[in-house]
């Protein structure tokens, strides 16, 4: 198996840092392989991506690129345009495009020159645009596509199926490499399953940054840790970089609880050593029942000293030698929302909701009831409604038929699907009253965020960060009725653990949208299904 990347002690700062991002990294990426990414937010994967792809250089260190071409999915990437959905998959390469498109204009028109229509489509056959239209089809079905479909405008697919062609088009044309960052941000379930068939069938090798834990188990071959500027390669899917990880770091807290112990008890040695020293100090000025020392006991004392000097010494070396050996363990502070009075009966009550889009109709006569305390997920595929109702409950977006009632006691606390809902240009600790400062600060960095980060502008901050901040304010904010849209979305996988045992805790109500199944599942009492 060959080697498509080979890192060595690679470093690199971006300009004005004044410590490495990347640290001393290595790793050789082989082909074939399909590698998930994981780092928390600000560790570094985006800077990463841009190094294996070119963009960046590195200050010093290694960096071997033996492939030509790559496919770049950033995040917020998905198929735009005018275009059919056949045409966009063509585009890669225009002149079989043109020609594509003048065969169908002559079709359309009736092949008022059949000779020039002949001519024309000898000219694409040649060109290998057939073969390329067969792989077209090919490559659409792979991600779930209906053939006879692909003729409607990319504008009339959903955002997630806008995603899945973007991806789609890098698979038409063979690339060597391929980095998808976030792959399934925006697809719904069945979206999602249509992306993992297509790259587990692949063969190809593939860089995958993703949150989403079930389609790193499902997809990822190895697991690639970005943590203090290093990398480790794990074998296996996330599920089994996870248990190694948990064993690792139970290890690691073992190991390091022991030698404290035993530097403790050496800091306890090194200071009966000292105050030893000091008695044996004191020896030389001290009368010797009562005679006159003539030389023989402050030598034997100034002796002892010097070997009480040399243990200290000793010992104190030691200690340094453990202290060095001491394993590193990562530090995880456990967040909480903020108590909550518990409460009984309902704290929402939908009778009869219905509501269009021009002549489509979401939803009709929808009935939902939440109870104190519920978690309910609202899930449906990509288009069925669910960030409509989310606008309509808070009142974003106006009733057309039915009734909305809220508990007379309900505090309201919302994260919204894009990004933090907040101003960018507004530096961090504006967006907390004064008093809260503090509390503010632990609890971003018990998420991770640095201190430095509270006051910079919110837009500086990575997108993962930026949720980090809604999440602390929401926190803040103290509801007992939180409504999450995609809450997952840009947080790293720990942020995400972490996030599932704040709702699971949550003495509260809650209503969330995610395509996230392990969140799903481990969180939601009952799920709500639209469409």
């Amino acid at each position: 198996m060959s080697v498509l990347l080979r890192m060595e002690n690679l470093h690199f700062a971006h300009p004005g840092q004044r410590d490495y991002l990347i640290a001393g990294a290595h790793w050789e990426l082989a082909q074939g392989q399909k590698v998930g990414l994981l780092g928390h937010n600000g560790a570094g994967k985006s800077t990463l991506l841009g190094l294996v792809q070119g963009r960046l250089e590195p200050d010093f260190g290694t960096l071997e690129r033996r492939y030509g071409s790559v496919f770049v999915l950033e995040q917020e990437d998905r198929a735009e345009g005018e275009l059919s959905a056949r045409e966009y998959l063509l585009a890669a390469q225009p002149e079989l495009l043109e020609q594509f498109q003048r065969l169908r204009r002559m079709e359309a028109a009736g092949l008022p020159d059949p000779l020039a229509y002949a001519d024309l489509s000898q000219s694409f056959l040649e060109a290998g645009g057939y073969a390329r239209l067969e792989a077209v089809e090919r490559v659409a079905v792979d991600f779930g596509f209906d053939p006879g479909g692909l003729d409607r405008p990319v504008g009339g697919f959903s955002g997630g199926e806008r995603r899945l062609l973007k991806l789609a088009s890098g698979f038409v044309q063979r690339y060597d490499l391929y980095l998808l960052d976030e792959p399934t941000n925006y697809l719904d379930d069945r979206a999602g399953e249509r992306l993992v068939r297509a790259l587990r069938r692949t063969p190809e090798t593939l860089v995958l940054v993703s949150h989403d834990r079930w389609f790193l188990d499902q997809v990822a071959s190895h697991v690639l840790e970005l943590e203090r500027g290093q990398l480790r390669l794990y074998g296996g899917n996330f599920s089994t970089f996870a248990a190694t990880r948990a064993a690792e770091r139970l290890e690691a807290e073992r190991k390091k609880e022991k030698l404290e112990r035993e530097i403790a008890r050496l800091r306890e040695v090194e200071r009966t050593y000292k105050q030893w020293g000091r008695d044996r100090e004191a020896d030389k000025y001290r009368p010797y029942e009562g005679k006159k020392d003539k030389g023989y006991i402050g030598a034997k004392a100034a002796k002892l000293q010097g070997r009480a000097v040399q243990a200290k010494e000793r010992v104190a070396e030691r200690i340094a030698e453990l202290e060095e050996a001491k394993p590193w363990v990562e530090k995880f502070y456990e967040v909480r929302f903020l108590p909550v009075e518990p409460r009984q009966g309902w704290c929402l009550d939908v009778k009869g909701l219905a509501h269009r889009w021009g002549e489509r109709a979401l939803f009709e006569g929808l009935d939902l009831r939440l109870e104190w305390g519920e978690k309910v997920h609202l899930a449906g595929e990509n288009g069925s409604g669910k960030s409509t109702l989310i606008g309509l409950l808070l009142g974003h977006l106006p009733v057309q038929q039915g009734e909305i009632l809220w508990g007379s006691r309900v505090r309201l606390g919302y994260l919204p699907q894009q990004g933090s809902g907040l101003d960018a240009g507004i530096e961090v600790h504006r967006l907390f009253p004064r008093e809260q400062h503090p509390q503010a600060r632990t609890l971003l960095g018990a998420f991770k965020v640095s201190g430095e980060a509270f006051f910079r502008p919110l837009g500086a901050l990575s997108e993962g960060q930026q949720r980090k901040v809604a999440l602390v304010r929401l926190i803040l904010q103290r509801p007992n009725f939180l409504v999450l849209d995609e809450p997952t979305t840009h947080l790293d996988y720990q942020s995400v653990e972490g996030l599932e045992r704040m709702l699971q805790d949550f003495g509260g109500t809650v209503l969330f949208t995610s395509h996230d199944r392990y969140l799903s599942g481990r969180v939601a009492g009952r799920v709500v299904r639209l469409g």
